[in-house]
């Protein structure tokens, strides 16, 4: 399976890591794969990019809470693009190109993105000559 560093999803999905962070954080799935010691960077599944880039349209056009929103995303994924939480109402997404479009963005920003360096900075080497003059 597939997985994206939390930096790239954010990238490809135009929101700051931190938002990303905090959704996943707050919402009760299990939506990445686990980091493996202390830091080290977080990766999401495809699919979870997925049902995040679906949970951040839906708040910012329905107006729910983002909480919310993500749990109706993960339903919306995991049935295919439809959800229907009651007979009167369905949600559908067109999910093939919603995927296509994020494979791109992501291709993209996993190019960009590097990978910040760990650890203490070196110390600036000095010549010689210039500490002996």
């Amino acid at each position: 399976m597939r997985s994206f560093d939390l930096h790239a999803a954010a990238l490809a999905l135009d929101v700051s890591n931190r938002k990303i962070d905090n959704l996943l954080a707050r919402s009760t799935v299990d939506a990445s794969h686990p980091a493996r010691g202390r830091g080290r960077r977080r990766h999401l599944s495809f699919d979870t990019v997925v049902a995040l880039a679906v949970a951040l349209d839906l708040a910012s056009t329905l107006g729910i809470s983002e909480l919310e929103a993500m749990r109706t995303a993960r339903a919306i994924v995991a049935n295919g693009g439809t959800y229907a939480p009651s007979a009167m109402l369905a949600l559908q997404v067109d999910l093939p190109r919603l995927r296509a479009s994020l494979e791109e963005r992501l291709a993209g920003a996993v190019e960009v993105v590097v990978a910040p360096r760990r650890g203490r900075p070196p110390r600036p080497r000095t010549s010689r000559v210039a500490m002996e003059g």
